[in-house]
């Protein structure tokens, strides 16, 4: 099974390996910037193609960050002929951990250890306190939904839309309200709705954060 377009978390993964297959290869490309890397059968790391672009982690300002930090991709094409596109970055998160040795499968392409997410999939209040996407999987499994979001209007506030299964009682959304607002720290309001459909965008890809803060 190949999955690629978003994070594949831990829970998709099981579900996936349930269902169909014990071997996934998850996938990554960024066709405008170059880059593309994949896992794969010994799952110890996306293999980067080296050959395509140079991948860089660094600060949004362009810095390189240090070894098992995480940062902001940064690539620089190097099979774009008609236009240079030089330390490029698309806004994925990956976390600076390059291995070169040898994989068990085979490849001798380095990997890194994982792929965290676009940058916009991180809340961060007015409080200091900041959250990351690949947590929320893990926290939302723990409840009987069909579909969920996370949507930041203001550096103080998060609503949570919830569309419930018929086994959702009132005592999940009280237990969701407390996880949330632990998690958000004091001053930040937390709302649960209970809504009808969640908007898929064009892209076809479920965004189960969106950060208007950064708009």
């Amino acid at each position: 099974v190949i999955t690629t377009a978003e994070v594949l978390f831990d829970t998709t993964r099981e579900l996936i390996r349930n269902v169909f297959s014990p071997v996934i290869i998850d996938t990554y490309g960024c066709g405008d910037g170059g880059g593309n890397a994949n896992t794969c059968s010994a799952e110890c790391g996306f293999h980067v193609s080296m050959e395509s672009a140079v991948w860089e982690v660094c600060t949004p300002q362009g810095i390189p960050v240090n070894e098992n930090e995480s940062g902001e991709l940064t690539l620089t094409s190097l099979s774009n002929f008609a236009m240079p596109l030089l330390r490029y970055q698309p806004g994925d998160l990956i976390e600076n951990s390059f291995d070169f040795k040898t994989c068990s499968c085979g490849s001798k392409l380095p990997r890194i250890k994982r792929i965290i997410g676009k940058s916009t999939d991180i809340l961060r209040f007015q409080n200091g306190m900041s959250l990351s996407g690949p947590a929320f999987p893990q926290l939302f499994r723990l409840f009987t939904l069909i579909q969920w979001q996370l949507v930041q209007n203001e550096l103080n506030s998060l609503d949570v839309n919830i569309i419930p299964s018929p086994e959702y009682s009132n005592k999940d959304g009280e237990e969701i309200l407390r996880l949330m607002k632990c998690h958000c720290g004091e001053g930040v309001e937390v709302r649960l709705n209970r809504v009808k459909e969640i908007e898929v965008p064009l892209s076809g890809k479920q965004r189960i954060i969106i950060n208007k803060t950064l708009a």
